[in-house]
């Protein structure tokens, strides 16, 4: 299983990768998370995006895939 950390993490530890990086990644099976606000999500979000409040996180990380790469947004 992939390590998950709930841990609050500087802006240097977060890679940032493009669009057409997240395509390929989703083709190849990543999970796409996105954790704004209900107001953001439902302004527009990505087709593929699952969506889970930051504040929700916590309680909800055993929602999230063990065994997959999960880019979060």
């Amino acid at each position: 299983a992939l390590p998950i950390s709930l841990e609050p993490m500087n802006d240097a530890a977060l890679p940032e990768i493009t669009v057409q990086d997240v395509e390929g990644r989703l083709a190849a099976g990543s999970y796409l998370l996105d954790v704004r606000e209900n107001d953001e999500w439902a302004a527009g979000r990505a087709p593929a995006a699952h969506h889970i409040r930051l504040s929700d996180l916590g309680d909800r990380a055993r929602d999230l895939p063990k065994d997959t790469e999960i880019l979060c947004m």
